[in-house]
């Protein structure tokens, strides 16, 4: 490989590590996700997972380079992101106008996927990752895919992995769910970044699944937010998936008014015209 390990272990989980890498010529910096594979059956929905992964292309998605498995692992490379990830700035006060530009940002990622039959399932500050681009910064959408793997991998992922806090009510009811399940994590997301609280917020699983279905919490207290991003918050965090608002009611609402406008010539100078046209549909 034309790639050396650049020293640093990103992240390291119950099912595998995340290494940066650096390009030997052009000192190109990328990652490799390592994630282990325990069976034949985990192995052959890791191929299905990760040829969609490589064919997804977005500015708000973290482009996966090239995907392969090696023995009983999957080995990801993806695009490095060098501002982090979301958990980093949210002890930061962050402004409105701030807050309503990473939302539209992670919704275009998000119809984009649903455009290309694809849930996240997974949505959360550790997996929405920054890249400047154009002195700016884009907020990208992380492990597309990884979420169905990791199911498979271990009975024990709910344990493991802690309290799923973004975790939208029709999950945890085990009933059918759809894209506006990712759109509820990304509501949960908001909220978070506004409140600095998280809306729903269990001891343990099983509680988290009886608050969150339940689904009464605490309006956002903070003055620093208009009352419509508010509102646009709660719409995408409503229990039912009907009233549940979908990406174009998301984009198209009052308060992201000046938002898209601002976004489309972000991409037109960043010369995705795929996502300026994205935004010329809605």
């Amino acid at each position: 490989s034309n790639y050396v390990q650049d020293g640093e272990v990103l992240g390291k989980g119950a099912q595998g590590v995340v290494i940066k890498l650096k390009h030997k010529e052009s000192g190109k910096i990328c990652c490799l996700k390592q994630v282990f594979l325990k069976d034949s059956s985990t192995m052959q929905l890791a191929q299905v997972e990760m040829d969609i992964m490589t064919k997804l292309k977005h500015q708000n998605l973290i482009q996966c380079v090239s995907a392969k498995i090696h023995r009983n692992h999957a080995l990801i490379q993806m695009e490095y992101a060098d501002k982090g990830d979301l958990d980093s700035i949210l002890k930061t006060s962050l402004s409105e106008k701030l807050l309503l530009n990473i939302v539209a940002q992670l919704t275009l990622g998000c119809h984009y996927l649903y455009k290309n039959r694809v849930i996240h399932r997974d949505i959360k500050p550790k997996n929405i990752l920054i890249v400047t681009k154009a002195g700016q910064p884009l907020f990208k959408l992380a492990d597309m895919g990884l979420s169905k793997l990791l199911d498979k991998t271990d009975d024990q992922t709910a344990t493991q992995l802690g309290t799923p806090y973004f975790m939208s009510p029709e999950c945890f009811s085990g009933i059918p769910y759809d894209y506006k399940s990712d759109i509820y994590s990304l509501g949960i997301v908001f909220y978070y970044l506004m409140e600095k609280v998280l809306p729903f917020k269990g001891r343990s699983y099983e509680n988290q699944k009886k608050i969150v279905v339940l689904g009464t919490y605490d309006k956002i207290k903070s003055s620093y937010f208009s009352d419509e991003a508010k509102e646009l918050c709660y719409n995408m965090i409503q229990k039912s998936t009907t009233k549940r608002f979908n990406h174009q009611q998301i984009l198209t609402s009052n308060v992201m008014k000046q938002t898209m406008v601002e976004l489309r010539q972000y991409y037109a100078l960043i010369g995705a015209d795929d996502v300026v046209l994205q935004i010329t549909d809605f």
